[in-house]
């Protein structure tokens, strides 16, 4: 087994995203609906409002494009930027059929054309975007995307 450093799985990503502090259950990286509380996260707010379509109404967040890492308050597991600044590759390849009676997070080969991405970033502003399920995927590099670097428990 590597115990080296690598992208998270994308189960381990929701899991992260949805965690607050008792359980895996938030519908949104932060507490509550929509929306996103002050300093909730680097998203398409009115700062970006000269370069995006579309926006949040009534948000801002101070960042028209990317900010610094940690620029706002971390999670209840001290993970930073789960709610914003860049969309995060994940170790996965995209598929969309589910794998059937999967009880364990079913990490994938990281082989493939296409990676999982999940997070918003500080382009995006639909409820669908913001939610901890969304997902999208791609192989190209994009200004709003980046990644994240976990290491297997010893």
């Amino acid at each position: 087994l590597n115990t080296g450093y690598r992208l998270p799985s994308e189960a381990e990503w929701e899991f992260c995203a949805r965690y607050d502090g008792q359980a895996a259950t938030r519908k949104y990286p932060w507490s509550g609906g929509l929306p996103p509380p002050k300093e909730g996260g680097n998203l398409a707010d009115a700062f970006a409002r000269s370069i995006l379509s579309s926006t949040l109404k009534g948000y801002s967040d101070g960042q028209a494009v990317s900010c610094n890492v940690a620029s706002y308050d971390a999670s209840p597991l001290g993970l930073f930027d789960m709610s914003g600044n860049v969309a995060e590759w994940c170790h996965d390849s995209y598929q969309i059929t589910v794998i059937p009676n999967a009880h364990i997070d079913p990490m994938g080969t990281g082989r493939g054309g296409l990676h999982v991405i999940r997070g918003a970033s500080w382009m995006h502003s639909a409820i669908t975007e913001l939610r901890c399920a969304a997902r999208d995927y791609g192989d190209e590099p994009r200004v709003d995307l980046g990644f994240r670097v976990v290491r297997y428990a010893q």
